[in-house]
């Protein structure tokens, strides 16, 4: 026997469902379901992005295959086209998009919640709050998902690296499903867009409905002598351990179990919703006590009883608690913005010699400049302080593209894998424009921030077909490329010889710097 946390078991769960394929965009807590999958599958794939990995399995599953993708929260909002129109389309065989939120941003810029985007799209979400109950509960999703032809999420909290189950060492699994499931020739060809909206609302949304309420899945109640019940999900119940408080522990987020949910609010005056990073359920509870004309009061982030986003606290938790109990007056939080921390630098040599250089040059010529979320977010800190904005991954050619256009010519500077994500998009757009941009980027074929995984530019990567950077970037229209290798060798004066050709040049130009 071994021991898997709640998100490794994520990778059981997709083996146990019988999948043909999995796709995936490494970033945390992603990675722990991809590490699990390599080493069990043969058939996952990291993909350049998210959009991508969501319609690769597209294909898989109108195949009448079943297929699984794998992102952190932020790859939400890059796959939700394809997510929303697939829901009004139809699928195949069985889609399931494990959403790993990492809570309390700790390796991402933004905490986001991805159960909002998915209800957003009218896909139902599954929460599990323990390891088990991760594994167990995506086969049953991949069945709702044939069922309703429809994609499914399965909301994986970064809370749940701290649940633990023991599964057999020896993995052994079943064979490929090949499912009778096809996408409906009736909706996805013959009706209008309208019709197809009208159609999800007519007969698929009832059937989400009834197969939730057909399998009773993710509810778990246990019921006390208490003024205050809990509403918990995502492995919050866990706060309470040891209090012996009531709590309602929900796996199906949405739709609601409703029936379940207005009775508890009926048992208790008083409701805490337990749950993480947003107020996620604690809208849609005000929203049900309100139609049901509930007398009950409800506690959680909207009133101030918890901050907005971010990690729960467990003396917060007691304390809110208590004050209900004793009905003595609750204080709301109130949260001020933190700064940041330093990061440590970059400890590559080849890498830091680049930013140094990049570094001096800069500061000596007054020069603004834009950098991707990857390796190059370091040009943000000490010791290098020279990027203004940093927003997002693959933004920074697109931000100096319009700061150019405005009359402020900017430097970018980008990761080759940010490059691939969606910074190519940017270089093109540059190109068309005709705008005066220059962007370096930093080449080593590696994502070096989220783990130093291989992507599609890794050179000699087995069973993938190597892709040429210079071919790319002409491919785009750019006519004025340089490539330097970088070694720890490589001396001060070329690199800044380099920065100083790309600077003066007129018109989109670009210099790779190829670390050794």
């Amino acid at each position: 026997m071994v021991q898997v946390n709640g998100i490794e078991a994520a990778a059981l769960g997709l083996l146990d469902a019988q999948i043909h394929s999995a796709f995936g965009v490494f970033g945390y807590p992603a990675n722990d379901v991809g590490d699990q999958l390599l080493q069990f599958f043969d058939s996952f794939e990291w993909s350049v992005n998210e959009k991508v990995a969501f319609e690769l399995s597209l294909g898989i599953s109108v195949a009448g295959f079943r297929a699984g993708v794998v992102i952190k929260q932020a790859g939400m909002s890059i796959l939700y086209d394809s997510m929303v129109n697939a829901v009004m389309h139809g699928i195949g065989g069985g889609l399931v998009i494990l959403a790993m939120d990492d809570i309390g941003s700790v390796k991402s810029t933004v905490e986001q919640d991805s159960r909002s985007l998915a209800k957003l799209a009218g896909v139902p979400v599954f929460d599990p709050n323990t390891a088990s109950e991760v594994r167990g509960i995506i086969p049953t999703a991949f069945e709702l998902s044939e069922t309703c032809s429809i994609p499914v999420v399965v909301r994986i909290s970064s809370r749940l690296r701290l649940s633990h189950m023991q599964v057999d060492d020896s993995m052994n699994y079943k064979n490929v499903l090949h499912t009778p499931y096809r996408v409906s020739d009736e909706v996805a060809r013959r009706l209008s867009k309208l019709g197809r909206m009208n159609h999800y609302q007519t007969y698929t949304y009832p059937r989400i409905l009834s197969f939730l309420q057909s399998i009773n899945v993710g509810i778990n109640e246990s019921r006390a002598s208490h003024r205050v019940g809990f509403i918990c999900s995502s492995g919050c119940h866990t706060f309470l351990e040891g209090m012996e408080m009531p709590y309602l522990r929900l796996t199906t987020v949405w739709p609601l179990p409703e029936k379940k949910i207005i009775s508890f609010l009926k048992s208790y005056p008083y409701i805490m919703l337990l749950e993480e990073p947003g107020d996620f359920l604690e809208t849609q509870v005000r929203v049900l006590a309100q139609q049901h004309q509930l007398k009950t009061e409800i506690y959680g982030r909207g009133n101030g009883t918890f901050a907005h986003y971010g990690p729960l606290s467990a003396s917060r938790i007691q304390a809110s608690s208590r004050a209900l109990q004793e009905q003595t007056p609750l204080d709301a939080i109130q949260s001020t913005p933190q700064m940041r921390e330093n990061k440590a630098p970059e400890s590559y040599l080849p890498l830091t010699r680049v930013y140094q250089v990049l570094s001096q040059y800069v500061k000596r010529h007054s020069i603004p400049v834009a950098v991707d979320v990857g390796s190059s977010i370091s040009l943000q800190y000490p010791p290098y302080d020279i990027a203004e904005w940093g927003y997002c991954l693959g933004s920074a050619i697109s931000v100096a593209t319009g700061l150019t256009r405005a009359g402020k010519p900017a430097l970018a500077v980008i990761g080759d894998y940010g490059f691939i994500h969606s910074g190519i998009q940017a270089l093109m757009e540059a190109v068309s424009q005709q705008q005066s941009v220059k962007a370096v980027i930093i080449y080593d074929g590696i994502s070096r921030r989220t783990g130093g995984q291989s992507h599609l530019l890794h050179q000699n990567q087995a069973q993938h077909k190597n892709i040429s950077i210079s071919e790319l970037v002409y491919a785009c229209g750019v006519k004025q490329y340089e490539q330097l290798k970088v070694e720890s060798d490589t001396s001060d004066q070329k690199i800044m010889q380099s920065i100083a050709r790309l600077i003066n040049i007129e018109g989109v130009a670009v210099t790779v710097f190829e670390l050794a």
